[in-house]
């Protein structure tokens, strides 16, 4: 069960979620095509320059072994962005702004909509050609910035658009 189901009271409900996007493992994946061609080079290329490394059972090409090394450190930098991917969640209810970031040291965001008082979305480049950026909500007392979400505008619009609605029902 999600931080946020756990979170949430009985009457409320969630409009909308989000959460880290995919494309923060892309360069994993080319550093990954990288090493599994160094890889597949190594134990291909027969040269005078691609010595072998005899270690008593097995005899590879030097190559061959720092394309091996290259994956598991690649595997090991997949960890590292796996860890924040599975553990920032953000969600808007009908009356809250709900966040979590953090596996150890856990941050969390909870406020109600109406402490909300801006939220800024910003862009790389790559974050503009495939949909994702930082998302900073700016609390009465804090500010929490979500890194990579996936669709920020999305979620910004909906905060907004349910900002007003709150608003509107306030005034009646």
């Amino acid at each position: 069960m999600s931080f946020i189901k756990k979170k949430l009271a009985k009457p409320s409900e969630v409009i909308q979620t989000s959460r880290m996007t995919k494309w923060i493992f892309f360069n994993e994946a080319v550093y990954m095509a990288i090493a599994v061609m160094i890889t597949i080079i190594g134990f291909t290329w027969k040269s005078n320059v691609n010595r072998e490394i005899d270690f008593g059972f097995v005899t590879l090409p030097l190559l061959a072994i720092a394309g091996i090394v290259a994956i598991v450190l690649v595997l090991v930098l997949c960890i590292f962005e796996w860890i924040p991917y599975i553990t920032t969640e953000l969600a808007l209810t009908n009356a809250r702004v709900i966040g979590k970031r953090g596996w150890i040291a856990i941050q969390v965001l909870d406020t109600q909509l109406q402490n909300v008082d801006n939220i800024q979305v910003r862009f790389t480049i790559l974050g503009r050609l495939f949909n994702y950026g930082d998302l900073v909500v700016e609390t009465r007392s804090d500010k929490h910035c979500y890194k990579r979400i996936g669709a920020p505008l999305k979620f910004q619009r909906a905060v907004n658009s349910r900002f007003e609605e709150v608003k509107k029902e306030t005034q009646k």
